[in-house]
């Protein structure tokens, strides 16, 4: 991977508008797709990637207080540590369940703490990261908590559709970061960014690259 093409690509997402963007708390999506959009290949996301989408990933990664992901992609994704060689954020995962694999890898990664968002009382995994958990009857309310408990000013939220769809539903979301990659799924049974039957909403560009047949946009949601 060449830095000076992830330089580049930052450098389109970030001129019009830095990132965090210093006007506030933030959540950003983050999401990669096909060109037909699909933001997964057989449950994955891998095969939709590429060497300069993961340097904009870890960009953002390193920019925010927090990532937040659904249950379902960090059992399909693993999610060990999110960054090498550099303070982490925390690791925010929402689960209805909170049943893992007890070998999971993001149960086993020690360099940040680990929060388990859920709705109701279930007996936490064993694990030797440092663990909390955040009981709350809305997404909107344990993000809430989340910011109160844990100083949490900028969150990345990666997925998977079910709960961009959620963050959506609520009004949570403030910008959205689209990789568009240059592949065709053809299978209609592969995730969207966000799924159901919320009304339209329009989006402003404030941000545009292209590198090595990639494309990386950012939208502002003006919601």
């Amino acid at each position: 991977m060449s830095e000076d093409a992830v330089d580049r690509a930052w450098a389109g997402l970030t001129a019009q508008r830095p990132f965090p963007p210093p006007d506030g708390p933030c959540i950003a999506l983050n999401m990669v797709m096909s060109v037909d959009g699909r933001t997964a290949i057989d449950g994955r996301v891998g095969a939709l990637t590429g060497p300069i989408d993961q340097g904009i990933l870890r960009r953002l990664r390193a920019s925010a207080d927090a990532v937040l992901v659904g249950a379902s992609t960090v059992r399909a994704e693993g999610y060990g540590a999110l960054l090498r060689d550099a303070e982490q954020p925390l690791l925010a995962v929402v689960s209805r369940s909170l049943a893992f694999a007890p070998d999971a890898p993001f149960l086993q990664d020690t360099g940040s703490p680990l929060v388990l968002l859920t709705t109701g009382e279930h007996e936490l995994p064993d694990t030797p990261r440092e663990l909390h958990s955040i009981v709350a009857g809305t997404l909107a309310g344990a993000i809430d908590i989340l910011r109160a408990e844990h100083g949490v000013r900028t969150i990345v939220c990666e997925g998977g559709a079910s709960l961009a769809s959620s963050l959506f539903d609520q009004g949570l979301v403030d910008e959205v970061f689209v990789t568009l990659s240059p592949v065709l799924v053809h299978d209609d049974d592969q995730p969207t960014i966000a799924r159901g039957e919320g009304a339209v909403q329009s989006l402003t560009l404030i941000g545009h690259a292209a590198e090595a047949s990639f494309v990386f946009n950012r939208y502002d949601v003006g919601r």
